[in-house]
């Protein structure tokens, strides 16, 4: 079956199973209210063995897991071994891979946790054995006084939010924080480390693509793992972020050949 065929399919019966609308489908935040980020919830979509809810339920008692409704759509449910599966589900106790904070080894850049939330929670991400964490975006005092203190470290050319995923903050609080760090005369360069074009492309808006537009270049660093990722949907959330301006660029996940087994990855 043609892959946006089947993904289409996958759709409806999502939609159907949750009582939803076409027009719910293509809002973000109904994606982010209805994650599935449980074994028997997952069941009504994948054919899960007893052994596999077993281990996602053994799994999910101290790791973080969610998948939004797109993602789930974009897996393939009859593929035991599908990449994308394997990236989202927390099988083993193992954590592969994370987001550093705070001043980056090139010593000019600085990378700056704004929230602690994601759309999706990956398997190979430190942020899922953060199991019990409350998501929430960093106040606004606390973003200002390390804006204030970035402000005085003249070294500094480039900014990086990081999280989380920044694309998640608000189009009010986005833009906000983007003009701040615009005023800060001696940074040269702003960027985005974002899984959502992958995992919530609905969240690349009117509204977000504007924010970025007036916010001067931004680079755009995506997460997209696997060709697979690039649903019709992935495709145009990346042509309007190129539209607004912004510069994208790839760098998805580095997992070394030991990761990759212990993931199962199919190539």
């Amino acid at each position: 079956m043609e892959r946006n065929q089947k993904y289409q399919q996958q759709k409806s019966i999502i939609l159907k199973h949750l009582q939803a609308s076409e027009a719910e489908w293509q809002d973000w935040r109904w994606h982010l209210a209805n994650r599935i980020s449980s074994p028997l919830d997952l069941a009504h979509f994948l054919p899960l063995t007893e052994k596999e809810i077993s281990l996602l339920r053994n799994a999910s008692a101290h790791r973080r897991w969610a998948i939004t409704p797109h993602y789930l759509a974009a897996i393939d449910w009859e593929q035991p071994d599908d990449p994308l599966k394997l990236q989202v589900l927390p099988w083993r106790d193992k954590t592969v891979a994370g987001c550093p904070v705070g001043l980056d080894k090139k010593e000019t850049r600085y990378l700056l946790t704004v929230t602690n939330q994601c759309a999706i929670y990956c398997s190979y991400c430190t942020l899922t054995c953060q199991q019990g964490l409350i998501e929430r975006h960093l106040a606004l005092d606390l973003l200002q006084s390390t804006l204030n203190a970035l402000a005085q470290q003249k070294k500094i050319r480039e900014i990086v939010l990081v999280g989380g995923d920044a694309l998640l903050l608000s189009e009010r609080r986005l833009e906000w924080l983007l003009r701040e760090i615009r005023k800060i005369s001696h940074i040269r360069s702003v960027g985005i480390v974002t899984r959502t074009p992958a995992v919530l492309p609905q969240r690349i808006t009117a509204g977000l693509c504007q924010v970025l537009n007036q916010s001067g270049p931004i680079n755009i660093f995506t997460r997209i793992n696997h060709p697979r990722e690039l649903t019709l949907a992935t495709q145009q959330a990346l042509k309007d972020l190129v539209a607004a301006g912004a510069i994208i660029i790839n760098q998805p996940v580095a997992m070394t050949i030991a990761q990759r087994t212990d993931l199962s990855v199919a190539n």
